[in-house]
């Protein structure tokens, strides 16, 4: 929730600077009518004015928020079912589904090349997954596996949903709203949800224990989010999520650098394979 709130700050600053407005404005306006505009038009609004407008206009984020929220309930009831390891590899199904949903509301077109590139990606994250996994058996029942899976599988199908709709919502250039006005309206949201939980779980305590690191860690998880909206602005969601696989190589590599994790010749040639994948992409 500190990460929200930190993202719906910077973006508060950058709708009151400003930024793009002009660029945006000029690319809402080559889509209007004459009619259009010559009526007035809210997007010219400045300032705590433009704000205000911000705000009220926000409801299609609110259904974002959710759709957020329902993904990290079931992270969490799926972790309650499967191992951390199997529920990693799982969960690199969510490159196809954001592939099938950019097919089917983005009208992405994409060659054998670039499938074949999606495959060996999500192969390879899969194979590094495996090799990093605790060496301890698993204790899951039948029942609990499917259980999981299951969660699992609706995660990744929200995933890729919810990342196609934000990057036509970013993408459209009729919208009244720009990119940072629409993290502030998503974060304005979140915050609202988040606390309800927060104050659910927790009452009134919300900063106990906390420490500076943990509050410079929302501040980066903030920042991160921001980059995620200009990744889907001007790349796409099946970059954005060959991104975070590829996140998860570098976080491999660190711990095996600075924490004496696992390194092996299978972990090695799956990071080479993952590095291959995206630069064919």
């Amino acid at each position: 929730m500190v990460a929200e709130v930190f993202k719906f700050i910077i973006s508060l600053f950058a709708i009151v600077l400003g930024i793009d407005r002009n660029q945006d404005l000029n690319e809402v306006e080559l889509s209007l009518t004459a009619e259009e505009i010559q009526s007035p038009f809210e997007f010219k609004k400045s300032g705590f004015e433009r704000v205000l407008f911000v705000l009220q206009q926000s409801g299609p984020m609110a259904l974002q928020a959710m759709l957020y929220l329902v993904q990290n309930v079931l992270s969490f009831l799926a972790l309650e079912c499967l191992e951390g390891s199997t529920y990693s590899l799982l969960m690199q199904g969510k490159l196809f589904a954001t592939a099938f949903f950019s097919l089917v509301i983005m009208r992405t077109t994409l060659n054998s090349r670039q499938w074949r590139s999606l495959l060996t990606l999500m192969l390879a994250v899969a194979q590094i997954t495996e090799q990093t996994k605790p060496s301890k058996e698993s204790q899951n029942l039948n029942t609990l596996f499917v259980t999981g899976l299951l969660y699992t599988f609706g995660n990744v199908t929200i995933s890729g949903f919810s990342t196609v709709v934000m990057e036509k919502l970013f993408k459209n250039k009729s919208s009244a709203v720009n990119m940072w006005e629409q993290n502030c309206q998503l974060a304005f949201y979140s915050i609202i949800v988040y606390c309800g939980l927060i104050f659910y779980n927790s009452g009134i305590h919300f900063f106990h224990d906390w420490s500076f690191v943990a509050f410079l860690i929302s501040f980066i998880s903030g920042v991160g989010g921001i980059m995620v909206a200009l990744a889907l602005k001007y790349t796409d969601s099946i970059l954005k999520q060959m991104a975070s696989t590829f996140a998860i190589v570098l976080t491999t590599l660190f711990e095996w650098y600075f924490m004496e994790g696992p390194m092996n010749l299978m972990i090695f040639i799956g990071t080479v394979f993952v590095i291959v994948s995206v630069y064919n992409y």
